[in-house]
């Protein structure tokens, strides 16, 4: 059984990540002009503040795909989750990391 180390508000903290820390999230999906802004929205709804400075965009060499890298400071793990499942409930994602 794995045992969590509690914080003093019962939250249970993840032992190998230590909150808040630098992150950054890559999401690929087809090369649409649209597809980095919806992107970014997701992240910024679960993550204020984070803007247009925070993407890095990289075509493929094909350019049928675009890999669209969010930077920001993630908070906790339920956050972290929490992105991660709006961003793979997207038609348009093909791959989350």
């Amino acid at each position: 059984m794995y045992n969590h180390a509690m914080m003093s508000d019962d939250t249970p903290q993840d032992p190998l990540m230590q909150f808040p820390l630098p992150y950054a999230v890559k999401v690929m999906g087809a090369n649409d002009e649209s597809f980095p802004g919806l992107v970014l929205a997701v992240v910024s709804s679960h993550a204020p503040g984070v803007d247009e400075s925070a993407l890095r965009l990289r075509v493929s060499s094909g350019g049928k795909y675009v890999s669209v890298t969010v930077a920001f400071t993630a908070h906790s793990r339920l956050q972290l989750e929490s992105i991660y499942k709006a961003l793979g409930e997207l038609p348009q994602v093909v791959m989350v990391l």
